[in-house]
């Protein structure tokens, strides 16, 4: 019996040491013609926060970037709003649905086009 706690003490550890953080991703969005942008959102427990990079690139090549932002998220008390900079400038990244985030409060950025507000989905799997 007291095996077989064991193997379930074991077994419920490692599917929730396992669990991913849900913003933990590349987001894309539409950002206009002949451009693809994403966010690459990262959690930095040690600070809590989450980096968050911004990329404007090449609609045809990824590596032929035209902008790029970089900023810090806190970990906030509301599990599905985050508030912080990009750019220097305030943010919030609000999950909207499980597959899907909301970004709003940056307008432009890279003194042109680039803006940064709208709706985002995964990037990949």
């Amino acid at each position: 019996m007291r095996s077989l706690l064991t193997i379930a003490l074991i077994l419920a550890g490692t599917v929730s040491a396992g669990a991913r953080d849900r913003l933990d991703a590349d987001w894309g969005t539409d950002c206009g013609r002949d451009v693809q942008c994403w966010l690459e959102i990262r959690p930095v427990p040690a600070i809590g926060a989450y980096t968050v990079r911004y990329v404007a690139a090449d609609g045809k090549d990824a590596s032929a970037i035209r902008c790029e932002a970089k900023g810090n998220i806190p970990v906030s008390g509301d599990a599905d709003t985050f508030i912080g900079t990009l750019a220097g400038r305030t943010v919030t990244i609000r999950q909207t649905a499980p597959a899907e985030i909301t970004v709003s409060g940056n307008g432009t950025l890279c003194d042109g086009p680039f803006k940064v507000d709208g709706r985002y989905g995964p990037i990949g799997d």
